[in-house]
Formats: C-alpha cells, structure tokens, sequence
C-alpha cells in the first residue's frame, strides 16, 4: 500500500507539475456563463454563489493559474457539490458546479494539452485506491492484514454511495462491485498470498502519462484578464470590495494545506492513482 500511495504522488506530480494556463477570453466567456448559472438556482443559488466564488478568491489576482491550482479548484468544487447531495435541487446544483469546473478545464486543454486526461486518471486511481485502503483498514485484526472479497465489498459499497449515491452503489456502478462479487463466489474468506500478486498489482497501478512538461501558454498571456477581473462584472462595486479584501481571502494552496495537513492524510490524497492499480489488475487477470 506504501508503495501504491507513492506511484500515486507521482503520478499527481506528473498530471500537474510545471502546467500553467493564462486566462484568455473564451475563459472569460465560460466562466462567467458558469458562475451566472450558479446564481440562478432557486432558492440556493446566493449561497452556492459565494461557495464558488470562495474557492475561486485565492486566485483572484493571478495571471497564471498552475496546475496544484486546477486540482485545487477542482477538489473544492466537487466537496461543495457532495455537500447538496441530500437537497432535492441536487441535480441543478451539480450540473451548475461542473460548468464552472469544466471551464477551467477547458482552459488546460486549449493551452496545456494534455493535463486534464492525466489529471482525471489520477483522480480515479485515488478514487479506487481509497477503497483498497478501506478495505485493508477493515481487514486491521488479522496478523497478515489480507482483506477478504466481502470486506472489498463492503469498501467498495460506501465508496459508491458517497461519491455516486446509493442509486449508482445499488446498481453496482463502483469500481470493484464485479471483482468482489466474484471473489466471493470462487475464493474462501481468506487467501494467503504468496506475495506475488502483492509485486504483480504495484507496476500496474501506475497511472498514464509522462513527467510534468513545461507550461505551455495561450493568448492569455499579455491580456491581463485574471479570474478576478473575469468575475468582477458580475458583482457591485461593493461585492468586488468585499471579494478582494486581503483579509478576507486565503493565499493559494492554504486550502489544500489544511486538507494535507497531517502524514496520514497527506498518504491518503497521494493514493489516488494507484487506485488505478487495483483496477487494472484485475483487467488484466
């Protein structure tokens, strides 16, 4: 699991490190589409309007968005929507949150081809790992800490519902529902291991992609349109006072420090891709 955890790191750091995306017009356009989308959402909209407008805050004023910047946004924005999953207006919440993900999305593939797809694995891989992770956690009391098919099962299950919901955990859309329904019709609770499928699953956990490639930058670049000034049309005078307000706002990446903060859960985000491992194993099995 230490060494999955370590491919995962690697393979973030490959997805993300040394992109870089300049605001450019169609950003623009898209992004204040995006934020006027969330606005119009009945009776949640103002609210869901100053989450997204603090996640976006750190980055305000910069002319450059990085890619720790991309997933930061991008894990902030997914948090925002899972915490509405129980509001009957859920679906209109999600779909408005994703257009102004997908806008800065869309910035990465029009000047850094490439980061999104790799950064996308990445996050499934996590998604995946932290089920093995659950599952070994499940598996705590016995010496050799092998989980069985059904502890696989249980993890997989509470992984689907809290990221897809109990209607897609229910169908069995999750990432291992297949894999540990099998085992649980062919294996007996328990099956040691030689330690050979343990050195088969590392290599394959690897998530795709080549090492952090320079930044690559679009017409952006010179315009001097930061998020900020891309947003400020939206809002009063006033508003833009109260969004810019030093005081107010975090520097870039303080949200992702205090999610990392401790060894453990900074082993926990990093486990990401190798998620991917698991997975692939079993397809190529």
């Amino acid at each position: 699991m230490e060494e999955a955890q370590d491919q995962v790191t690697r393979a973030f750091t490959a997805a993300l490190a040394g992109k870089g995306a300049a605001p450019d017009q169609q950003f623009a356009r898209d992004l204040r589409g995006a934020v006027a989308g969330v606005r119009s959402i009945k009776r949640i909209g103002n609210e869901i309007d100053d989450e997204v407008r603090e996640i976006l805050q750190p980055y305000f004023n910069g002319k450059l968005l990085s890619g720790e910047a991309l997933d930061d946004i991008s894990r902030n924005l997914r948090t925002l929507k899972h915490a509405y999953r129980a509001d009957p207006l859920f679906a209109r919440v999600s779909k408005q949150v994703d257009r102004v993900e997908r806008s800065i999305f869309d910035l990465f593939d029009r000047q850094a081809s490439g980061t999104v797809p790799e950064y996308m694995a990445a996050t499934q891989a996590y998604r995946r790992l932290s089920v093995l992770e659950d599952s070994v956690l499940k598996a705590r009391n016995q010496e050799d800490k092998m989980f069985t098919p059904a502890q696989l099962g249980q993890a997989d299950r509470a992984n689907g519902i809290k990221f897809g919901g109990k209607r897609a955990a229910a169908r069995g859309d999750t990432p291992f529902s297949a894999y540990a329904e099998a085992g649980q019709a062919v294996l007996p609770n328990q099956v040691p291991d030689s330690g050979t499928a343990g050195r088969v699953l590392v290599p394959l956990a690897l998530v795709g992609g080549g090492g952090g490639a320079d930044a690559a930058f679009g017409d952006g670049v010179g315009t001097g349109l930061t998020i900020g000034t891309i947003l400020a049309s939206l809002y009063s005078r006033a508003g833009q006072r109260v969004l810019t307000k030093a005081g107010r706002g975090m520097k870039p990446g303080t949200r992702r420090r205090r999610v990392i903060e401790s060894e453990g859960t900074r082993r926990a985000i990093a486990a990401g891709s190798a998620a991917g491992a698991s997975s692939a194993l079993a397809s190529q099995q």
